[in-house]
């Protein structure tokens, strides 16, 4: 008979449960290795054991624990990222900052919201402007997107304006803005050489240099992986 009101599949000999309300972590064997005494998180999707450590709320605060429930990381920090290129961004109040996996502070709080690490760069909005830091927090790319994405293959897609195109690391314009927004979750990163992008409501493909390796002709796509992409053709919305 189950005990347990959610179960998660295992990462790293771990599993989520929560069980009275309370999330805890399970071994291969079903055992409880990790006491179910942390609060629900606020993303439950991203709570997982990765390298060792796995992000956990109680009451209000966030911190981290190891494989056997201790904590390495104390559960101090109002809102606290995935770690990603070694760092992870927390939040105290209005200010975000980032930590190593030891806790200690690399880049101290600032009054602007940021994201995670890729290729050395964090996305960071100010005011409803988005630019980009490097890992010592240096704003290197100043907030002027209305819209941009995380760098993948030495490109990231922003929106100057309305329309989609993609920077370089210094911030270039390299594939001009031309293409239509929706949601940031349609945008497409660049993966195996090519990004997923929408014209005239239809999704295709780009190279690095923006020109179409398949045209736009699909109702929706995903981004390649392995030599492959889902794409759906003919797809209906009902009232």
């Amino acid at each position: 008979e189950a005990k347990f009101e959610q179960v998660r599949s295992f990462a790293e000999g771990r599993a989520w449960v929560l069980l009275n309300k309370r999330v805890g972590y399970i071994d291969t064997e079903g055992n409880m290795a990790v006491e179910a005494k942390f609060n629900l998180p606020f993303n439950r999707d991203q709570d997982d054991f990765k390298d060792g450590l796995a992000r956990v709320r109680l009451g209000a605060k966030s911190g981290y624990v190891d494989r056997n429930g201790a904590f390495v990381i104390p559960a101090t920090f109002d809102g606290l990222g995935n770690f990603s290129e070694g760092l992870a961004w927390f939040r105290h109040g209005r200010t975000w900052g980032f930590i190593d996996r030891r806790g200690d502070v690399v880049i101290e709080p600032q009054p602007y919201e940021v994201g995670d690490f890729h290729e050395g760069m964090a996305r960071i909005v100010k005011g409803d402007k988005t630019g980009y830091i490097n890992t010592v927090g240096e704003i290197l790319i100043e907030p002027q997107f209305t819209e941009a994405g995380d760098f993948s293959e030495g490109l990231a897609w922003v929106v100057p304006k309305d329309k989609v195109g993609y920077i370089d690391h210094t911030g270039v314009l390299v594939i001009k803005a031309k293409f239509e927004f929706e949601t940031a979750e349609f945008m497409g990163d660049f993966v195996e050489g090519r990004a997923r992008v929408i014209k005239k409501e239809r999704f295709g493909f780009i190279d690095s240099a923006g020109k179409w390796i398949i045209k736009n002709k699909f109702d929706n796509a995903t981004d390649y992986r392995n030599g492959l992409a889902r794409i759906e053709v003919g797809f209906q919305y009902e009232a």
